[in-house]
């Protein structure tokens, strides 16, 4: 079967997003039937830190507070803060994403965020990739907060924010690689806090199948702020089941300190990965489909972490609507 290397397209270099504010890009994406694999943006915070103080830990990405991406068709492939793309690439690529830490000094900050459409762990990676030829439209949508995401005492701090944008694409004919069975599905939901409600509902929905989860849990949180406070390692027993079976069972906290090694070859703390399909098949993902309940359960906190939150990523695959 013939193929055609990856190549990479820029879209956008250095555009720029006002603080505390929402920006859609639509029209400038090439719709030429090319399979796109990853579509990445690198964010490019400038800081003038004037009297600012107290750099919040990965507010490079924190500031961008939600990525959503969706086609003509009304397929929601991607929806999450940046930081869940971070986290989400840190364990399925094997390597942390390029970021430059922030800093209470005026400097240039950026951030790379990969949207995946080609899932890294499928071992038939056109399974998922988003085949351009089906839509006369795709929309990006960037929703950008302010310089106080980025410090804990603004002062007279101020930041200036700019995006580029390239996609990771091939221009084999589908038709001859194979075209995509299904939607990619990236997508997180509202912080909870687990003291209070020590589980999260997750859909049930007969085109929707889960590859996997990944909870991230953080103490001294600002309650309903999605990946906000510090990360830390007080889950324990977690269970994943729906009305039927128990898929996970009471996993300990050791138990994903081992799988997180095992993904990332890296320890992330507070990070509580479980991937359904290991053998690289989407045929072995979670079907989520004729179930009357599906939950992630904590089943105990160890010690007593002040104001603690949790926020869970799903990833998978939906039906391709027509």
């Amino acid at each position: 079967m013939p193929r055609l290397p990856l190549d990479t397209i820029r879209i956008l270099k250095g555009d720029a997003i006002p603080a505390n504010s929402v920006k859609t890009y639509s029209s400038l994406f090439p719709l030429g039937g090319e399979g796109w694999h990853v579509l990445r943006i690198t964010a490019k915070h400038t800081v003038v830190i004037g009297t600012g103080t107290g750099a919040i830990p990965l507010s490079e990405y924190g500031i961008i507070k939600n990525i959503t991406f969706k086609t003509s068709k009304n397929d929601l492939p991607h929806f999450s803060p940046a930081k869940g793309f971070y986290y989400f690439n840190y364990l399925f690529n094997g390597v942390e994403p390029q970021h430059t830490a922030m800093a209470a000094a005026s400097a240039v900050y950026d951030a790379v965020i990969d949207i995946p459409f080609a899932m890294p762990f499928l071992a038939r990676k056109e399974d998922l990739v988003l085949d351009t030829g089906r839509y006369n439209l795709v929309e990006l949508e960037l929703t950008v907060g302010g310089v106080a995401d980025l410090f804990t005492t603004v002062g007279t701090s101020s930041v200036a924010t700019t995006i580029d944008i390239s996609v990771l694409r091939t221009r084999t004919t589908l038709e001859q690689a194979g075209k995509p069975f299904f939607c990619p599905y990236i997508r997180h939901l509202a912080p909870f806090t687990p003291t209070t409600q020590p589980y999260a509902n997750i859909e049930s929905a007969n085109d929707l199948v889960l590859f996997g989860f990944f909870a991230v849990a953080h103490a001294s949180a600002v309650p309903g702020v999605a990946f906000s406070g510090t990360p830390s390692d007080f889950l324990d027993d977690i269970t994943f089941r729906d009305n039927l079976l128990d898929y996970l069972k009471a996993a300990p906290l050791q138990f994903f300190q081992e799988e997180r090694r095992q993904y990332s070859n890296a320890s992330i703390l507070g990070v509580y990965p479980y991937c359904f399909v290991r053998d690289g098949s989407y045929r072995s993902g979670y079907f989520t489909g004729q179930r009357s309940e599906i939950k992630f359960e904590i089943g105990s906190i160890i010690g007593s972490p002040a104001t603690p939150q949790v926020d869970l990523m799903l990833f998978g695959m939906r039906d391709l609507k027509e």
